[in-house]
């Protein structure tokens, strides 16, 4: 009750100084008005923003800068908690996909539910709070805990959480060590937590090629791919070397399978053995 006695008097003496000043505006705007409507327009924008500043008005935040809802709970028994759970998800899931858009892709989770063990047996409590245990992501947990009640007790409820968002998915199958090319690629909406390993970016496949056969209707992900060998051991390369302020060109002949990016072993024309950096296909470098 002191609360609301509190913030009603605040409330009028807000509305008070409000008012105080749009008489004095008025006042003044008479007395402006013999100098055109410039003047009084001015004085206008200057009157609604002090006035905003007075009654607290403010701009909402971004998505991003919302905080979980954390209701408590009065539970009864075990038969309480799914929907405890439901209820919680509906209020909290978009707020969680904003910030999870922030880290990535921008994606829209969604939650399914899953079962309690059958031979759990709870005491009814006043205030039970939910807590996330792990990111709610994928085949996730979510946390329920007794804070005020006769008996303290906490448990948790398998939830999987989908990440709907855009991403690469193949058109046609594609058969192991084969490279992508623009042509075998779409997007699609797909469930961007359905697998651990993240998402490939536009042209992150270029020089790469499938690891394994895929299947049309993949998601590409970054464990579908490695680099692609772009020569074998024996093949004649060009090798650079480079150093303070200078760069020098000389055949070389690998030694050693080249993947791009990878480091490879060459032998310059003097016999001399060294350890480079796979460019492309015809290149290597080393620095020194």
């Amino acid at each position: 009750m002191n609360s609301l006695r509190y913030a009603m008097e605040a409330l009028r003496r807000w509305s008070s100084q409000a008012v105080a000043f749009a008489f004095k505006a008025g006042g003044l705007t008479r007395v402006l008005a013999r100098r055109g409507p410039a003047a009084v327009a001015w004085l206008s924008w200057l009157s609604l923003g002090v006035a905003m500043l007075v009654m607290g008005w403010s701009v909402p935040g971004h998505a991003s800068q919302q905080t979980l809802v954390n209701p408590t709970y009065r539970v009864n028994s075990e038969a309480d908690l799914p929907y405890v759970a439901q209820h919680w998800l509906e209020r909290n899931l978009p707020v969680l996909s904003a910030r999870e858009s922030e880290r990535g892709p921008r994606v829209r989770l969604q939650a399914q539910l899953g079962r309690l063990d059958g031979r759990l047996r709870l005491a009814p409590c006043a205030e039970v709070e939910v807590f996330t245990p792990t990111r709610l992501w994928g085949n996730s947990q979510l946390g329920m805990r007794c804070i005020q009640g006769a008996m303290r007790w906490s448990v948790t409820l398998p939830v999987q959480i989908q990440a709907m968002g855009s991403a690469w998915v193949l058109r046609a199958n594609v058969l192991a060590g084969q490279a992508v090319t623009d042509q075998d690629l779409e997007r699609r909406e797909v469930d961007l937590a359905e697998d651990s390993s993240p998402v490939l970016t536009a042209d992150a496949w270029e020089g790469q090629v499938a690891a394994r056969s895929l299947r049309a209707g993949q998601t590409l992900r970054q464990n579908l791919f490695r680099a692609a060998k772009v020569f074998t051991s024996g093949a004649q390369v060009r090798v650079l070397v480079q150093g303070s302020g200078f760069q020098i060109s000389a055949p070389g002949r690998a030694l050693s399978v080249g993947v791009v990016g990878q480091p490879a072993q060459v032998r310059m024309e003097n016999g001399r053995v060294m350890n480079a950096t796979v460019v492309d296909a015809r290149t290597v470098r080393v620095e020194i």
